[in-house]
């Protein structure tokens, strides 16, 4: 992983999930505690300094962290505030602290500075009067597949089969890529409403559809009909330990008859990221055990996938505009 990757800002959780008590978390193999103090969110390393004791585990009393085993409280900082019972002053120990904001509804942390620039910005115009579902899952794999996979077009004939895409009805459909400095995209044109039973139920007025990767680990997809955007999906994937990414997933829709739809979509929806799952999670079993580390070969249809792994091998986007001819 480069370091470019690490200075970034990466979503912990979302602002509702994280309340009054301690929260447990991990980046990068890295264990977290994250808490609110009236000056905002905090993220230190879990582990009293002291005997090694998880802070996620212990309390807040008013301001202060308090671990569970001694009682020692923590400022926000992670510098030693109180050591109870010592009468001395408290001695010059620290937990490390991590860069830690809360924006657009989500606990952005940066495991290795970046805190001038601030995280990522998910607002975008559109969305007042979408109805939105928010969801968190885990898969198993590297970062770059598990991203690579959420926007790749080419695996939904066979992986969801029916579902997303079908096999028998390919047709052309004109896809640009464009490449900018912290995010590249696919926009497809021509494609309509896609051949699987999710978008020809709910989705047939659609008529431009995109993918989009945003530094460091975003993913977005957007649906339009030909008046409005019709459904954006955000997905913000966070490495956590090894070959384990927590996916934080937000839905945002317009549908004159959502109430009725959503009930039907959810399961749909439950199911595709079930296919997704397993398929990351038998070809990362296959690769570690037998071939160590990724060496893929790619072609034309590999839309986003090698801009994708540059970013992460060697710190920036990198490539060029281009418009190719596919059959989906």
């Amino acid at each position: 992983m480069h370091p470019n990757v690490l200075a970034q800002w990466f979503a912990i959780c979302r602002s509702v999930d994280l309340k009054r008590s301690p929260r447990a978390a991990q980046l990068f193999g890295r264990p977290l505690v994250l808490f609110r103090t009236e000056e905002g969110v905090h993220a230190l390393l879990d582990r009293c300094p002291h005997r090694h004791v998880a802070l996620s585990d212990g309390r807040m009393l008013g301001n202060r962290l308090q671990c569970r085993y001694h009682g020692w409280e923590f400022e926000g900082s992670g510098a030693c505030a109180q050591v109870p019972g010592s009468v001395a002053e408290p001695p010059r120990c620290a937990v490390p602290a991590f860069g830690c904001r809360e924006q657009d509804g989500i606990v952005w942390v940066t495991p290795e500075g970046g805190a001038e620039t601030g995280p990522p910005s998910l607002a975008f115009e559109g969305i007042e009067g979408m109805k939105q579902i928010w969801s968190d899952f885990t898969v198993e794999g590297t970062l770059f597949d598990a991203i690579e996979n959420f926007l790749d077009p080419m695996h939904t004939h066979t992986v969801h089969a029916g579902l997303i895409r079908s096999e028998k009805k390919r047709s052309p459909v004109r896809i640009q890529i464009a490449c900018e400095e912290d995010a590249v995209s696919a926009t497809y044109l021509g494609e309509g409403a896609s051949s699987g039973a999710i978008q020809q139920l709910f989705g047939l007025d659609i008529v431009r559809s995109l993918g989009r990767f945003r530094l460091p680990s975003i993913v977005e997809m957007e649906y339009w009909n030909e008046r409005f955007l019709r459904c954006r999906i955000v997905l913000l994937f966070t490495p956590t330990e090894e070959a384990e990414i927590r996916v934080t997933a937000g839905i945002y829709g317009r549908h004159a008859l959502a109430p009725l739809i959503l009930p039907i979509l959810k399961p749909m929806l439950r199911l595709a990221m079930r296919q997704d799952r397993e398929v990351l999670s038998w070809k990362y079993a296959h690769e570690s055990k037998y071939f160590g580390k990724a060496n893929y070969v790619h072609t034309e249809l590999d839309l986003l996938g090698p801009h994708i792994l540059h970013w992460f091998r060697h710190g920036k986007i990198a490539g060029e505009d281009r418009e190719i001819e596919v059959l989906l």
